[in-house]
């Protein structure tokens, strides 16, 4: 999924974090649930390849619980790579999804250059792996081979490879 390396940087980014204690109160409501189903339907749509599914990704994003994913939000609202990013050195990708909402292709871009990460782009939202699966698994699965690729030429330091295995 998309994400950035800081969320605290710009006063729109403190209102979202700070509003998300009363998301909580929402997300306990049966209000919710109702909401996550016509969104994701109507997000989807009936001839949409991945529609007989939904009922099983609903589920699953009812499985987590409200204090959980609010935990998540509460580390996310603290988390800032800026000062390390850049110091990493491993070969890194990114895949761009241009028409986010949620996080800002600027951000993303700029997470992207900081990790000196090669990227693709996909002209889609942040759930753009539910609505355009086929494009984001083969572009997903050509940036995963070339990171692959730069890691078995020897550009990641011994470091890192010894503490993955």
């Amino acid at each position: 999924m998309a994400t950035s390396m800081e969320w605290t940087a710009t006063r729109r980014d403190r209102v979202v974090w700070r509003g998300l204690p009363m998301f909580g109160a929402f997300m306990r409501s049966r209000l919710h649930d109702r909401l996550l189903r016509r969104g994701v339907r109507r997000l989807i749509g009936a001839d949409h390849e991945i529609f007989p599914m939904l009922p099983w990704a609903e589920a699953e994003m009812r499985r987590n619980g409200p204090s959980d994913m609010l935990e998540a939000g509460r580390a996310l609202s603290e988390f800032d790579a800026r000062s390390w990013a850049t110091t990493l050195g491993v070969p890194a990708g990114a895949l761009i999804t241009t028409a986010d909402r949620l996080v800002r292709a600027r951000k993303q871009r700029q997470l992207a250059r900081a990790l000196g990460a090669e990227t693709r782009e996909l002209a889609g939202d942040h759930f753009c792996s539910l609505v355009q699966p086929g494009e984001f698994s083969s572009l997903l699965v050509d940036l995963v081979r070339s990171v692959a690729a730069r890691s078995r030429s020897g550009s990641v330091p011994a470091a890192v490879e010894t503490a993955v295995r």
